[in-house]
């Protein structure tokens, strides 16, 4: 888990005050209660004296956030050198945030136009993929970039969408959408340093795919003792292709390691085209269902998107509503016209912090 070092800093504007939280408190507004979707990370980052609130006592999630207030934040959260000088026109020498509006320019993280900072000016959502990009310089978890269709292709802002999209920082809007002239609220800006500063903690992206590698590295090893640790109470699926049924074989933690040692033979549906039963034992299902390639090594990942495109309806959003997959790719081959790709998705749950694995979907191309 990182930390980083943060300056306190008590400043106004238009009566809003960036306040620190006392010394080792859990901090909680009143207008971001316990149920509020940014309760945990504005108390964490509130705990460390990175966000602050009004004289009221409140955070105003919903309140859209500004260039200078960005600037502030930014510079506590990464402890930068508030010595530099202020060459703004529009940036008064007396303004709270002069010093940190120095910083971040001095740091390469915002930038100005035409000698003006613009402090007021409300912080757009393609603004706060750059402004996190150059501060914090994001690992990529996978290597696939989201295909958000209301992006402009070669705009300014598509190398720290997609630098912020690998990292599983976003999945944009229910609909598909990253919207990136939509100005960015309080809370949603928490949320996105929250998730820079701590992925482990504050992205479900990065920890449901720190989780699924555990996984599949269990079942490179062949591992079933180790794997069936994942495995959610509920007992985990096996899907031969994109397409999830109840008749897909299903079982419990305890059961998989007595399955794969018996040598039984069981149904696990049907082989795509022939219509033909597959029955097998879990280790031959596993050498052709499961592990029929080194998807641990796999070129491609995503998180909640599928890669693999073939006939097979993929039905993971219906069948495990409550799930999110990460899928491991191998693309097809130019010899065979690319129809040779096959991947494997492990679908997982979380549960009182943990993440667990409920299904292990295979899939290929089939006619």
């Amino acid at each position: 888990m990182v930390r980083y070092r943060t300056q306190i800093m008590a400043a106004a504007l238009s009566g809003a005050v960036l306040f620190p939280a006392a010394a080792g408190a859990s901090h909680s507004f009143p207008d971001v209660g316990d149920a509020h979707w940014a309760h945990d990370v504005t108390g964490y980052l509130t705990d460390l004296n990175i966000l602050g609130g009004y004289p009221d006592g409140s955070f105003q999630p919903n309140r859209e956030l500004t260039r200078a207030e960005t600037a502030v934040i930014l510079t506590r959260a990464l402890d930068l050198d508030l010595s530099s000088d202020n060459d703004f026109t529009d940036v008064s020498e007396s303004s709270f945030a002069a010093s940190s509006i120095a910083a971040v320019a001095d740091a390469g993280i915002m930038n100005g136009n035409d000698g003006k900072f613009f402090p007021g000016r409300s912080l757009t959502r393609a603004e706060m993929a750059a402004v996190l990009t150059r501060a914090f310089n994001p690992d990529a978890i996978q290597t696939e970039t989201r295909n958000f269709p209301d992006l402009v292709d070669g705009a300014w802002y598509s190398y720290p969408v997609e630098r912020i999209s690998r990292a599983g920082m976003t999945e944009g809007y229910p609909d598909g959408t990253f919207q990136p002239n939509r100005d960015l609220t309080r809370a949603e800006f928490a949320t996105f340093i929250g998730r820079a500063m701590d992925p482990e903690m504050f992205s479900d992206a990065y920890a449901a795919k720190q989780k699924a590698d555990e996984v599949v590295d269990a079942l490179a090893a062949a591992d079933m003792g180790e794997f069936s640790s994942y495995v959610y109470t509920d007992g985990v699926r096996f899907t031969p292709y994109g397409y999830v049924t109840d008749d897909d074989v299903l079982f419990g933690a305890g059961e998989i390691e007595d399955a794969w040692n018996s040598g039984e033979d069981f149904y696990w549906g049907d082989y795509d085209g022939t219509g033909d039963d597959i029955i097998q034992s879990f280790s031959e299902y596993y050498d052709e269902f499961i592990y029929d390639r080194d998807y641990a090594s796999a070129p491609q990942t995503a998180y909640n998107q599928r890669i693999g495109e073939g006939n097979s309806l993929n039905n993971i959003d219906e069948y495990y509503p409550d799930g999110v997959f990460v899928e491991y790719h191998y693309p097809g081959s130019d010899e065979f016209a690319g129809m040779d790709w096959s991947s494997l998705r492990i679908v997982m749950v979380e549960s009182d912090g943990e993440w667990y694995v409920v299904g292990v979907i295979h899939d290929e191309w089939t006619i």
